[in-house]
This record gives C-alpha cells, structure tokens and sequence, in this order.
C-alpha cells in the first residue's frame, strides 16, 4: 500500500513539473548584407554561445536559442581590419518565448534587428 501510494505521488508530481515546464523554440539569423567576409561569427544569450563561424557577403546562418534566463541576444564577429566586433541586438528574450530574431551585419556594424518573439502558449 505505502509503495502505490509513493508511486502515485511520484507520477503526479513528475507530470506536473513536465507540465510546468516552458517550451523554448526561439531561433536566430545573421545575415552578412554587406561587401566583406566576417568571421567567427558567434551569437551569444545568457548561459550559451552558438559559434557559426564565417559569412562570405550575402550569406545567413541560424541557430536555435536556448537562454538559461532573462537575457538580450548579442552578435560578435571579426573583420580584416578589426579583431573583434561586439553589439547587443537589443531584444528581450526568455526560457518559454518563440520566435525568430533576424539580425543583419555588415563588416564593421550592426545594421538591423526583426524581431518576433513571443511568449509561448
């Protein structure tokens, strides 16, 4: 009896932390819209960093995002002239949100941010 009643409260405690749990589906894209190549591209949120390596001009590259908390996506790359580039992109995003976030890049700056993240239902 005592082994029935730790099981059930085993399983209703594990469907609730599942069912509390916040789905995250948030993706970002870096395109190159300029003339030059960057390299070692790297997109970076709270808790991760997603390296995407070089974009020749005209190119994109995505990544799933997955923030550990509370958090604003940042965008860092080289150029030939520059070592290391850094910008914040600027938008607010959380465990739970989907949506996508496209940034575009030149080789020198940080051109424009869409954004359409939302809180997930």
């Amino acid at each position: 009896m005592k082994t029935e009643i730790l099981l059930t409260f085993c399983v209703v405690v594990l469907v609730g932390i599942t069912g509390c749990s916040r789905q995250t589906d948030i993706s970002a894209k870096v395109t190159n819209v300029g003339i030059a190549p960057i390299d070692s591209v790297t997109i970076s949120v709270t808790g991760n960093s997603y390296y995407l390596g070089r974009l020749k001009p005209g190119e994109s590259k995505m990544s799933k995002l997955f923030p550990k908390s509370e958090s604003h996506l940042e965008v860092t790359f080289r150029n030939a002239i520059r070592p290391y580039r850094k910008f914040n992109a600027g938008t607010y995003i959380e465990p739970g949100y989907s949506g996508t976030i496209s940034v575009d890049v030149n080789d020198d700056s940080l051109v424009s941010v869409r954004d359409s993240v939302s809180i997930s239902n």
